[in-house]
């Protein structure tokens, strides 16, 4: 089996029963009373207990952020290479340009969560559009174009596809 076959089988394996674990016995514990924020909803938590759940929170996402950005980012390179061709005669100096579009775009993305008051729902709806396209359609489909499986792997792939959509 691929070294590209085993993270990709885990990861479509081992998240989706954790996200229904979790949604579960959010419902069970707090029923139709859930917060926005999950963590909110424990209010007889202990300090720390909260306090580890949002840290996780930020461990999860900031990595999430980078991998949502990269596609953002390599379009603003390209836009401003064909803009500024002069640009790609920095050889060694490109990490300014890129500090500071990036920066902005950090400082963008922050001002837009600042200004909208239901901020919470409208990233759930997001990521509820984007997750599933992001995480598991385009995987599935370059593996399929790189390996062009047959038979009953590519039958269950497309299955996973239409269960997932």
């Amino acid at each position: 089996m691929s070294c590209l076959v085993c993270p990709t089988l885990h990861y479509l394996h081992l998240p989706p029963p954790q996200y229904l674990a979790v949604s579960i016995c959010g419902y069970l514990a707090l029923g139709n009373d859930v917060p926005g924020s999950i963590v909110l909803g424990f209010t007889s938590a202990p300090a720390w207990v909260t306090l580890l759940a949002n840290f996780m929170v930020l461990f999860h996402m900031i990595p999430a952020f980078q991998v949502y950005a990269q596609p953002v980012f390599a379009t603003a390179e390209d836009l401003l290479l064909k803009k500024f061709p002069k640009m790609d005669q920095l050889a060694g100096r490109e990490w300014a340009v890129r500090i500071l579009y990036r920066s902005f775009y950090v400082m963008l993305t922050t001002l837009v969560a600042c200004a909208l008051p239901f901020f919470g729902a409208f990233v759930g709806l997001v990521g509820a559009l984007t997750f599933w396209p992001t995480a598991i359609y385009y995987p599935i489909q370059m593996w399929k174009k790189v390996y062009s499986p047959k038979g009953s792997k590519l039958y269950a792939m497309n299955v996973v596809n239409a269960l997932m959509a």
